[in-house]
């Protein structure tokens, strides 16, 4: 039997390579002579050295997995035009996006957000609280500071991401040192500042409207006071959510380690300590989901507006239009200037995950995109290349169909000025001209580029089949695949059976 295939792919050799796999596989399984007991440990090797070949083609972080997901949800094109950077829509229509970093986010605010002296920085300007703080050369100084600013301190790098190596809730000169020396391991520049009480929030902000609420705890146990904090810590790790992060990541985050015991040490516990029904032990520093942290989504609605309000601003202030505030506050059900609350950190590429809101990286395309992102295309099918219009053919012919662009292997134009040189292919040629901020556009192509490289976009409203009445067995073959490729594709059905006229007189058929 025989399938064609059409799947959504970043590289289409990593399809290709699981394709075989699974075809081989197939084959396999089905042999009469078939043992899952003898051929378990083959089936396991081949499928192991199939992991590592698409690993090659992983993508980076999670937010350019999730939006290529929601395009393809939103029936969005997409398109990676440089590694890790992908455009959504075409023409004018189009949008870039770098992980959750916008066309429209500004280099200086990323530059601000970068480090989070500058952001409090800049906040404090604005009336916005964010913890008093130092940078500090050694972990003498670090202790200095830490006394100056009182006990509990959070020592962290200035530049970080994700919570790497911050420490919070530091209580004693022994972990203040203990923690400089670990952020050091991470960043020449180190920060002391003075911790805070309170819940952690991340709210995502989108063009000055909250569109995500996460409350973040650090990783811990419950204490029901039946069972020993060890015996808690085996029961949460079974847990589905932290036995898919064990198979994630190969090893649970959830330990006694040192840090795990000097927390627990400052509450006057060990590892068999029965805390008492109710009572919530942290045992790292941190709050985020890399350190074994859980979170849960607040609604917005639930939220007071001053503290929408409060990080909308803050965004503002930064000169984002995507941004994750993180924030400190006891109840965001009542106003910060009541209860009081800070920002600590501002993250003009944040993570904004899928948990509890699968449809947020939707949510946010459908924002900054214009309906489904596309243009008007009009695609000129040409059997053989003594059919190819020249450029001034092709350009009458696009005015004759309301074409404001045309891109050929000789080149693109666009309101009847040429804006390139000629290109190896007409496909290179029609991807430039979807980069280009067109209206509408018609990409001339032979039937043989289309076999031979596939189709510069996914969607045309019309397909125009240029005969050539001298056409050769092969090239006739040709155009019949082209065609065949093609019938998904435009929305007019049997059309790969009805030839058009020529653009110009002179050519055959």
């Amino acid at each position: 039997n025989e399938f064609d295939v059409a799947i959504p792919v970043r590289a289409s050799h990593s399809t290709f390579d699981t394709l075989r796999w699974l075809g081989a596989l197939l084959v396999q399984v089905m042999a009469p002579t078939f043992s899952r007991e003898s051929q378990a440990a083959a089936l396991e090797a081949r499928y192991q050295s199939l992991l590592v070949q698409l690993r090659k083609f992983k993508l980076e972080g999670i937010n350019n997995h999730h939006f290529l997901n929601a395009a393809h949800q939103l029936n969005i094109p997409v398109r990676e035009v440089v590694p890790e950077t992908w455009v959504y829509g075409q023409g004018a229509k189009l949008r870039w996006l770098q992980s959750t970093v916008t066309d429209a986010t500004p280099a200086i605010g990323v530059f601000l957000a970068s480090s989070k002296s500058r952001t409090a920085c800049l906040l404090s300007q604005h009336g916005i609280p964010v913890p008093r703080h130092g940078r500090v050369n050694s972990a003498d100084e670090a202790v200095r500071l830490a006394n100056t600013l009182g006990y509990p301190v959070v020592v962290n790098p200035d530049d970080g991401e994700q919570g790497e190596a911050v420490q919070a809730g530091l209580r004693d000169e022994k972990s203040v040192r203990s923690a400089f020396d670990a952020a050091r391991g991470k960043s020449g520049h180190i920060l002391v500042e003075k911790h805070h009480e309170g819940e952690d929030y991340r709210l995502t902000v989108l063009q000055n409207k909250v569109v995500k609420i996460m409350h973040r705890q650090a990783g811990g146990v419950t204490g029901d006071g039946r069972h020993t904090i060890q015996q808690l810590l085996e029961a949460e790790e079974q847990t589905p959510y932290y036995q898919d992060v064990i198979r994630l990541n190969g090893f649970s985050r959830l330990s006694l380690d040192d840090e795990a015991m000097a927390l627990l040490g400052e509450r006057g516990y060990d590892a068999l300590s029965v805390p008492p029904a109710g009572e919530r032990l942290a045992i790292r520093r941190r709050n985020n989901i890399s350190a074994g942290g859980l979170q849960g989504l607040v609604n917005v609605e639930s939220v007071h507006p001053d503290n929408l309000d409060l990080v909308v601003r803050a965004t503002r202030a930064m000169q984002l239009d995507l941004c994750g505030v993180d924030l400190i506050a006891t109840d965001l059900s009542r106003s910060w200037m009541e209860t009081g609350a800070v920002i600590i950190e501002m993250n003009a590429r944040p993570q904004i995950g899928v948990a509890m809101s699968p449809g947020v990286y939707g949510d946010v395309l459908a924002t900054l995109m214009s309906g489904d992102g596309r243009i008007p295309l009009v695609l000129m099918v040409c059997e053989t290349l003594r059919g190819l219009p020249d450029a001034t053919q092709a350009q009458r012919f696009a005015r004759d169909n309301a074409c404001q662009a045309v891109a050929s292997a000789s080149g693109v134009w666009a309101n009847d000025r040429q804006l390139t040189g000629p290109f190896a292919t007409g496909f290179d040629a029609a991807c430039a001209l979807l980069l280009s901020p067109v209206a509408s556009g018609l990409l001339v192509l032979p039937a043989a580029e289309i076999v031979r490289l596939g189709l510069p976009a996914d969607r045309f409203s019309r397909v125009v089949v240029v005969r050539d009445q001298q056409a050769d067995a092969t090239a006739r073959a040709t155009l019949h695949s082209a065609l065949r490729m093609l019938q998904a594709h435009a929305p007019q059905p049997g059309f790969g059976q009805v030839a058009a006229p020529a653009p110009a007189t002179s050519l055959p058929g």
